[in-house]
């Protein structure tokens, strides 16, 4: 749990656009998740429940003898694949379909003229 709330804000700290407050000072995890919504960075459902996985994070820091079920322990690994996949891969993902759209407008458009020479 420790973990993944720190990858978590690694993650987070790196999106978003200030990091720092207007002191310089390190945001914090919570003012990091609104700031990340707001930016759109996450969308606010995957923010507000970054915030659990923040706060079990911080419970488990603070309380070592905090019993985290095997079910729950999965569900956080799976809850940060989504938010890796929205913050890493998602771009990536929408940047090649939009290119391959490209292309099958440029074929279609080819075959068109093609079709209208004849």
């Amino acid at each position: 749990m420790i973990m993944a709330r720190s990858v978590l804000e690694v993650i987070i700290t790196e999106k978003i656009q200030s990091p720092a407050n207007e002191h310089g000072k390190d945001k914090t995890l919570n003012a990091k998740l609104r700031d990340a919504a707001k930016e759109g960075v996450i969308s606010k459902r995957l923010g507000d429940l970054a915030a659990t996985i923040k706060d079990v994070g911080n419970g488990s820091t603070h309380n070592i003898f905090e019993e985290i079920s095997k079910d729950y322990a999965e569900f956080i690994l799976s809850f940060m694949d989504t938010l890796i996949e929205e913050t890493y891969q998602e771009d990536g993902h929408l940047a090649k379909l939009a290119s391959l759209s490209q292309q099958l407008k440029q074929v279609k458009a080819e075959k068109l003229s093609i079709n209208s020479s004849n």
